[in-house]
């Protein structure tokens, strides 16, 4: 998804280096105490699992370049409720975000391996049922 309407006004996400800096702001994960961001990994595994509470991170970090009458984080949230109410097929949704990401110059690379890394966790699965 490029663009979202929240209370009558559009405005384009913008996920350049300032989208994925903030992301992994938001997402950390610790270990022997360095800190690694891993937002738009969190964001790309919870997009596939339908999570819509990623969403928001989302939304939010990608309005970075916003200025003037930038949208508080309840309108985000409000806005986001109103689109899964007002959707078809909720899915949707989700895949949106997920195609948007993968055309992406900062982030196609990155998807493309999760996606394959998924898959390959999926054969895996399947080999050990049917073991």
């Amino acid at each position: 998804m490029k663009e979202i309407t929240i209370n009558g006004k559009t405005y384009e996400l913008n996920y350049g280096m300032e989208f994925l800096k903030r992301m992994d702001q938001r997402h950390k994960v610790e270990n022997n105490g360095l800190s690694f961001g891993v937002g738009t990994t969190i964001a790309g595994v919870q997009l596939q699992q339908n999570n819509p509470t990623i969403l928001q991170d989302i939304v939010e970090c990608g309005l970075h370049n916003v200025k003037k009458d930038k949208p508080a984080s309840d309108q985000i949230e409000e806005t986001i409720v109103q689109m899964f109410e007002e959707a078809e097929d909720p899915e949707k949704i989700f895949t949106d975000f997920l195609e948007t990401f993968k055309k992406q110059p900062l982030l196609k690379a990155q998807m493309k391996r999760q996606e394959e890394n998924a898959k390959k966790a999926q054969q895996q699965q399947l080999k050990e049922m049917n073991a």
